[in-house]
């Protein structure tokens, strides 16, 4: 069962968690543009003074790929909170359509702007079929056989100059 979640293309991958966690600013109070909160908006708790591990008792600005900036152990919560979203029982799933599409989406507590793009599902995955790869073999064997010629032709060279010479 836990796999089969995992497979759902909105799931992100390790590396696309990792990249969108390199890419966030942390940002001290003083760093913070003028416009920008010293609380966090979600849990109204102050800034961190200093560069910390964030917990829930010290938060740490984080500035998003969409300029909003919120506490990095809030925003932590919330990634996780979206990656386990589920659906209740219901009798007319189709009414829960909008969550089945789109649960599981890393995007901006502010303006909901993905964060991490959704994997294409492997059925989308360009997989080239039998007559692409004979193609492709087919060109690489005349590249191949075009090599040894200008290589034989080379060495030919060489030897002739030498036994001129």
């Amino acid at each position: 069962m836990m796999a089969a979640h995992h497979e759902h293309p909105n799931v992100p991958s390790l590396s696309q968690m990792q990249a969108l966690k390199d890419k966030l600013r942390h940002l001290l109070p003083g760093e913070l543009p003028e416009d920008a909160s010293t609380t966090c908006d979600i849990c109204q708790k102050d800034y961190s003074a200093e560069h910390i591990d964030p917990s829930e008792d010290a938060e740490v600005a984080i500035m998003l790929p969409c300029k909003h900036i919120f506490g990095e152990y809030c925003i932590n919560t919330w990634v996780r909170s979206t990656l386990h979203v589920f659906v209740p029982h219901v009798t007319n799933p189709s009414q829960f359509e909008t969550c089945k599409t789109h649960k599981n989406k890393v995007t901006c507590p502010m303006c909901r702007k993905l964060l991490v793009e959704p994997r294409r599902p492997e059925h989308e995955v360009f997989r080239p079929g039998h007559e692409v790869l004979q193609a492709l073999a087919a060109r690489d064997h005349r590249l191949l056989e075009r090599y040894y010629q200008l290589e034989e032709r080379h060495v030919l060279g060489i030897t002739a100059r030498d036994l001129e010479g």
